[in-house]
């Protein structure tokens, strides 16, 4: 599941006429999650998996954005 939605998110970001979209996803996510503990885990998972497909995303762009 988690693979997916790295895909999925990877594949929205590159695709996205914004710059910075899994930026701004992840500054969303800090604004709709408290300082709970089961949601800071989640958020912390939600954002492993924004970095991980930031990172997909830099790597089949060449790491030019």
């Amino acid at each position: 599941m988690r693979q997916i939605l790295t895909l999925l998110l990877a594949h929205h970001a590159r695709h996205s006429a914004e710059a910075n979209a899994l930026g701004s996803l992840k500054d969303l996510l800090d604004e709709v999650y408290s300082s709970d503990a089961v949601e800071e885990e989640i958020r912390g998972e939600i954002d492993r998996i924004i970095e991980d497909a930031n990172t997909l995303v830099k790597t089949v762009k060449g790491g030019s954005h």
